[in-house]
């Protein structure tokens, strides 16, 4: 399973090294592409396009400027647009192994589930809202 991890490091929340450690966390969970890691392309929009659209699914990293992200926001747009699952999770109060954590159950959840368009959110606070019919993520302690 192909996953897109969609993210922005303007607020200081994510940075290329947690993303190495996410990247390494995940790697045994499914092949995870992360843009700052992955992207060695002449044309890196195109390639960051490519990516998106091979992917099964894409988890975006909700940090407090997530929305001000261009980037962030097409690549949302692109995966609505080709029916890709999406997934919010939320990592504004939480700690990286946390976030790690609720990433691999939103990975072996999708695994385990037939495909959704539905976006779903994740509360990396304990805390879980699910907002589709997606009933294996309503959780992830």
């Amino acid at each position: 399973m192909k996953v897109f991890l969609s993210y922005t490091v303007r607020d200081g929340f994510i940075n290329e090294g947690l993303l190495g450690v996410i990247e390494k966390k995940l790697k045994n969970v499914c092949d995870i592409y992360i843009d700052a890691l992955h992207n060695k392309s002449t044309s890196p929009q195109d390639e960051v396009i490519s990516q998106l659209k091979s992917s099964d699914a894409v988890i975006q990293i909700v940090t407090p400027l997530i929305n001000e992200s261009r980037w962030a926001s097409l690549e949302v747009k692109v995966a609505e647009e080709n029916k890709l699952p999406t997934y919010l999770v939320n990592y504004i109060d939480s700690k990286p192994e946390h976030l790690i954590s609720c990433l691999v159950d939103v990975i072996k959840s999708n695994k385990r589930l037939q495909a959704t368009t539905n976006r779903c959110t994740i509360c990396t606070t304990g805390a879980s809202t699910n907002h589709g019919t997606n009933p294996a993520l309503a959780g992830c302690a």
